[in-house]
Formats: C-alpha cells, sequence, structure tokens
C-alpha cells in the first residue's frame, strides 16, 4: 500500500475497486463544468470597444454619414471626424443607435496602435459592434519617414481583414488646433497641382491632398454601403 507523508502523518492512498461504485461520487467524481466553465465575452477583458446604449449624434444637426472609432486614446479620430465633414467622432466606442452606422477604425502606426485597431476588426467581424459596419482602418502615420518592418507586417495584418487608408505623418495637425483647420467636404476642391517654387499653402486654409483624397474615398465608402444595404432591405 503507498503511502504520502503529510504534515508527518502516514496517510494510505487506495485507488477505487473495479466493483466500487464510490468513485462515482466525491472526491473521485469531476464536475466538467470546472475543467470547461462558459465563456464570458468580456470587452474589457479582450480589448473590445465599447457599444454606445444611447444615440450619439445630435437630433438637431444633420446625422453623419459615417463615424470615426478610436480603437484607442491619441488615435486622432476626434481630429479627422472634424477635418472631414460627413464625419463624427464616436468617442471610443459603436454608434449602435445612429441612423448611419458606419465606421472606420482609427489608429496610430504604432504596435499598440496597430493591436487595438486589429481587435476593433475582429470584434467587427463576430458580430459584437451592435449593428455597426467597419468600412475599413485608417493608421495615421505617428511619426515622419518610413514605416519600420515590423510594423508593416501588423498593417498587411490589417489588410487581409479590412480596407485600409493610410495617412501620412503631417506636421502642421500637431501644431493646429482641430477647429482651426480646413476642412474637406463631398462639394469641395482642392488644388493637388500646385507649381513647384509655390509656398505650400497652411493646413488652415486648404485641406491637405491626403485628408481630401481619404475624404472623398470614406464618403464613397459609406454611400456605396448605404446604397446596398437599402437594396437588401
Amino acid at each position: 500500500m503507498s503511502t504520502v507523508d503529510r504534515d508527518t502523518e502516514k496517510i494510505p492512498l487506495r485507488p477505487p475497486r473495479p466493483d466500487d461504485e464510490s468513485h462515482l461520487s466525491p472526491p473521485w467524481e469531476m464536475d466538467e463544468s470546472l475543467l470547461f466553465p462558459p465563456r464570458k465575452i468580456s470587452a474589457t477583458a479582450k480589448g473590445f470597444l465599447p457599444v454606445a446604449h444611447q444615440q450619439l449624434a445630435d437630433p438637431a444637426e444633420r446625422a453623419p454619414i459615417a463615424w470615426a472609432v478610436g480603437a484607442h486614446g491619441g488615435a486622432g479620430a476626434s481630429t479627422l471626424a472634424s477635418v472631414v465633414a460627413p464625419m463624427a467622432d464616436a468617442g471610443g466606442q459603436w454608434p449602435a443607435y445612429d441612423q448611419h452606422r458606419y465606421c472606420v477604425v482609427v489608429c496610430r502606426s504604432t504596435w499598440t496602435g496597430l493591436d487595438a485597431a486589429h481587435s476593433a476588426v475582429l470584434q467587427s467581424q463576430a458580430g459584437d459592434t451592435g449593428g455597426c459596419e467597419v468600412l475599413g482602418v485608417v493608421i495615421i502615420a505617428d511619426a515622419p519617414g518610413r514605416t519600420p518592418k515590423p510594423l508593416v507586417q501588423r498593417e498587411k495584418v490589417l489588410e487581409d481583414l479590412t480596407h485600409v487608408w493610410r495617412v501620412p505623418y503631417l506636421p502642421d495637425f500637431r501644431v493646429t488646433a482641430p477647429d482651426k483647420l480646413a476642412v474637406w467636404t463631398p462639394a469641395a476642391t482642392t488644388d493637388h497641382e500646385r507649381k513647384r517654387g509655390l509656398r505650400k499653402a497652411p493646413a488652415t486654409d486648404e485641406v491637405a491632398a491626403a485628408i481630401a483624397e481619404l475624404g472623398h474615398e470614406i464618403f464613397q465608402a459609406a454611400f456605396a454601403a448605404h446604397t446596398k444595404n437599402e437594396k437588401d432591405s
């Protein structure tokens, strides 16, 4: 008979006999629920973004056609929403109770930012956004120059999941209050073919070419998604 020394006391250990049904009860019985407890998805634990419990847009104003959803703090969603007229800042949550629920996830081109955007896209694909539809991800460069190779690989992972827009580093945006920046609208025109030698127009007077192109493509994507949903309904 085998024994184990527990607190200097010899306690015999005996496996159950084949004809002994006592092993079907504790301590031999194992509750499977302890091995495989029911999974409860926690938005906070998983890094998922919260779903709004009320309408975000001001009822007195025209409803935005698309929302900028910041994947993390300091993503640049509020600035993006302030310079692209058909958009509004969702405040890092999904606008589930608004008229138009087309969203672009906004992040910085850092490892943390790209990881947060990846989680937001997965949340959308899992259907945990309150019915919001993700049009794509806007990656805003956090520094001038080329993107480091490890981050390029992370961006490619996002591209395999959804459409990706990239906004280059814009120095004027760093030193200008968002409400002072020039605003792009669907009817806006921007001179992208300025002759060499001419002084570049400040961001307060003219919409940056990258922002104008981005605004146009987001507007077109939201309009196309809206048209499709109207036909399907």
